[in-house]
């Protein structure tokens, strides 16, 4: 089930211009120029000679980029009120005995506290894995960039400005203070290296299996070369490490890989049956690298963790952007629904989809209609919502037993985001928390907010499983 998703590379906006640019887009201005799209940046000029910009962009980058600007690190009260920390000496299981506690952390872009399409030093701070430590009074290692390039690199800001008069959100894009060693106009990309000694925090942006090589270009990976230069994989690379606890979480979002979820073969049994399957070492479709690295993870006896359950991603508010019935309607305008592709169920908010629903887009330059041009994978997803479910079940099936087995702390995080969706959720404090503030400007990732809910619902579980007492944060202390 290939899709296009969001990335975290440079975006752009898809709008070629042809015929006369005079009509293509005109904001009421008191001079005689106007702007257009052009890559990332609005280009403001006379209206003679304008040429043909955007042949060189991407359709594939799903964000529009308005211009960039700049954003200053802002400080949270990460740490918690108590002045006590926490007895955690029954997690404590595998480090020697003269050796602190040491918790790890593995997954995709949520754990890696990945908001508004970035990955930065302040998303790192509120990441509910640091959330968490900080609680439990351990000292968690991140990997951040250094103190001159806080911003990371993919940070963007939303903006009003809105030339197509679509209904995708335009941002702008962070320029100031980032981690790129190399930038690229086509996204390609390279980062500055991770120089710290160690690292808890192997969580990644662009996460997709437990197999995801170390050497992978226009990634987070690339950063952690200097850990382990003769790793091969993420699983190679963590364990290596030695620790007492682990953060397994591995599906809470929306991958960057160009899926919406990295499907392997679901295990609703969990371990139970797998390890005695018979596949041939070339049917690799009955391999689940997640099962694959769990079965090691098992293996270290005494070890405490923590999962969670898969929310649905296709409820996203990412996903809501754009509605199919106003992509019908408006190829209904032109007489043209045969361009339609009847097998795509929900429509992905693309620069071409954008420019397509722009009120403000000359009809002889729209994608599809200028081009009698069908729509196709790339502008959706084929899936029905409804019948997608069965994934969800079976795979957060696998995912509780085998929490079971590694006898695990759990976080039902499918019916934490079912409530959020459907705006029935409560802080323990009094907070009602509905998409709007759970969700970062991205419509994928948790905002500062959502981490915290996060870190709450996680420390709770940690506390009824292990019996233990780690206090859990104050959300209002994060709406200042």
């Amino acid at each position: 089930m290939k899709l296009k998703t969001l990335t975290l590379g440079i975006s752009v906006a898809y709008l070629m211009l042809s015929c006369n640019p005079k009509e293509i887009l005109e904001p009421e201005l008191d001079t005689n120029l106007y702007q257009i799209i052009n890559g990332d940046t609005i280009k403001v000029r006379s209206d003679q000679s304008l040429g043909n910009f955007g042949i060189n962009t991407n359709p594939q980058d799903l964000r529009i980029f308005y211009g960039d600007t700049t954003v200053h690190f802002k400080k949270y009260p990460v740490s918690g009120n108590s002045t006590k920390k926490p007895n955690i000496s029954k997690i404590k299981n595998i480090s020697a005995s003269n050796q602190p506690f040491r918790m790890i952390a593995v997954g995709g872009a949520v754990a890696a506290g990945v908001r508004d399409g970035g990955y930065f030093n302040e998303g790192l701070e509120t990441s509910f894995p640091n959330l968490i430590a900080n609680q439990m009074g351990v000292d968690f290692k991140q990997p951040y960039f250094s103190a001159e390039d806080y911003n990371g690199y993919g940070r963007a800001v939303p903006t009003n400005l809105n030339l197509t008069g679509g209904p995708v959100p335009k941002f702008k894009e962070v320029s100031n203070n980032t981690a790129y060693l190399r930038k690229g106009n086509n996204g390609d990309f390279e980062l500055k290296p991770f120089l710290g000694e160690r690292n808890d925090n192997y969580s990644i942006p662009e996460f997709s299996t437990f197999k995801s090589e170390m050497n992978a270009k226009n990634t987070g990976f690339q950063r952690f070369k200097n850990i382990d230069n003769k790793a091969i994989n993420f699983t190679e690379l963590i364990l290596k490490e030695n620790f007492d606890f682990i953060i397994v979480a591995d599906g809470i979002g929306m991958q960057n890989n160009g899926n919406l979820l990295d499907i392997e073969h679901t295990f609703p049994n969990g371990f139970d049956g797998y390890e005695n399957n018979n596949s041939k070492p070339w049917e690799n479709t009955r391999r689940s690298s997640r099962l694959e690295f769990l079965l090691q993870v098992k293996e270290r006896k005494g070890l405490t963790g923590l999962m969670f359950t898969y929310p649905n991603a296709l409820k996203f508010p990412y996903l809501e952007w754009v509605k199919k019935e106003g992509v019908l309607k408006q190829l209904d305008t032109y007489t043209k629904r045969s361009l339609y592709f009847d097998e795509l169920k929900t429509i992905l908010p693309t620069p071409r989809i954008d420019s397509l629903l722009g009120k403000n887009v000359n009809m002889n330059i729209k994608p599809f209609i200028s081009e009698n041009k069908k729509l196709f994978y790339s502008e959706g997803i084929t899936v029905d919502k409804n019948s997608f479910l069965n994934y969800y079940i079976n795979k957060n099936s696998e995912t509780i037993n085998i929490a079971k087995t590694l006898d695990f702390a759990l976080v039902d995080l499918y019916n934490i985001y079912e409530n959020i969706f459907n705006g029935t959720y409560t802080t323990h404090d009094g907070i009602k928390i509905t998409s709007k503030e759970f969700f970062s400007s991205d419509g994928i990732h948790p905002s500062v907010i959502g981490q915290v809910v996060i870190a709450n619902e996680s420390i709770t579980a940690i506390n009824k499983y292990y019996g233990l007492e780690i206090p859990l944060l104050n959300t209002r202390d994060f709406l200042k």
